[in-house]
């Protein structure tokens, strides 16, 4: 192991406690909205089953790493692969907030009907009765999307990943330095505000830009899910642009608890709104050591000026990539709007400012 390239990560008993320092090498992390972060890192098999402490195995112990631009990963090891050969063991990590793929939401309660925030908040707190949660605060955007839900005992993380695939919102999970967790449940995560600007031959050291139509629709069938008015209650939303600029794409979208046509159409007009255009991903590799990247967090808004494509991008950073041994941070980049690329100029000392976006 490449005793130049290490790190130092602290391994705890599950709920921080009993500190102790590991080094490590090739460390790689990534943080991403809605999803789980993972971390992998290589450290020798005596260091590591010393940093087990009291414990059978290092396997379920807890985890932080502190980068100096890119902040705090927390997270447990999930698994660990021992190299005979090179006496080595690799640890691959996974966020905390995986941890509710492990706890499961009430059984026998009625359907209830609120928002999807409102019903992960709910499991949460059902969940604690068992037995106490890690997660130190909650956070709750209420949207105006409201359907019904049948707790069956389904993982919390499996019921967090259908309603971000049926209502479109979004969640996050975030840590400090102490290890205090936080999970936000939002419309969309970030805020408007530019946090950043990079540019190609300014920092950054490569990147691509990704178009696809893949999932793409413009015309969609609003149908209520509902046992009493699913037969009746349907309504079609389209969007005559899209159609005529790339052809009829339909789909149709059940919506848990809404019955009325007025509300169907609200529904999938909302849906329509994020769906009509292609997807546009750019993504860009930068030092991870740019003091840029102090700012920027999942759901920053960003401006990207990349010359070769002629263009400019204000994008939303929907994950980060680091590789301490490459000495990379990669983001990847949900484009909002594109300008051509003579809106960003650059001035004597080589910063680049933005023209009228």
């Amino acid at each position: 192991m490449d005793r130049l390239s290490l790190e130092r990560v602290t391994i705890y008993d599950p709920g921080f406690v009993a500190p102790r320092v590991l080094n490590v090498a090739d460390l790689q992390a990534s943080w991403a909205i809605s999803e789980v972060g993972r971390l992998s890192a290589t450290a020798t098999t005596d260091d590591a089953d010393t940093a087990r402490g009291s414990a059978p195995s290092i396997l379920g112990r807890w985890l932080i790493y502190e980068h100096p631009t890119a902040g705090v990963w927390s997270g447990y090891i999930e698994d660990a692969q021992t190299d005979l050969e090179s006496g080595a063991v690799e640890l691959s990590c996974v966020s905390l907030v995986n941890l509710l793929q492990y706890r499961r939401t009430g059984i026998g309660f009625a359907p209830q009907m609120t928002t999807a925030g409102g019903l992960v908040l709910r499991a949460i707190e059902d969940s604690a009765q068992d037995d106490s949660v890690w997660l130190a605060e909650v956070k709750i955007d209420e949207s105006d999307v409201v359907f019904s839900y049948e707790q069956n005992g389904d993982a919390i993380l499996e019921v967090m990943d259908r309603f971000v695939q049926e209502t479109g919102e979004e969640w996050l999970a975030t840590s400090d330095d102490a290890g205090r967790q936080s999970l936000q449940w939002r419309v969309r995560v970030g805020s408007e505000k530019i946090v950043a600007q990079f540019y190609e031959g300014l920092g950054v050291l490569g990147g691509y830009v990704e178009s696809s139509i893949a999932q793409l629709t413009n015309d969609i069938l609003a149908v209520a899910e509902d046992d009493s008015y699913a037969l009746s209650t349907r309504s079609v939303v389209t969007d005559r642009p899209s159609i005529l600029a790339y052809g009829r794409r339909q789909t149709t979208r059940r919506y848990l608890g809404i019955v009325t046509e007025s509300s169907l159409i609200s529904a999938g007009t909302r849906n329509l709104r994020t769906s009509t255009l292609p997807t546009q991903l750019v993504t860009i590799s930068v030092s991870h050591m740019d003091t840029r990247l102090d700012v920027v967090r999942e759901g920053a808004r960003v401006l990207i000026g990349l010359p070769s494509v002629n263009a400019a991008y204000r994008a939303r950073v929907l994950g980060r990539s680091l590789e301490v041994l490459a000495g990379t941070m990669t983001l990847l980049c949900e484009v909002e709007s594109q300008y051509g690329s003579d809106s960003i100029y650059i001035d004597g000392a080589g910063s680049a400012t933005t023209q009228n976006i």
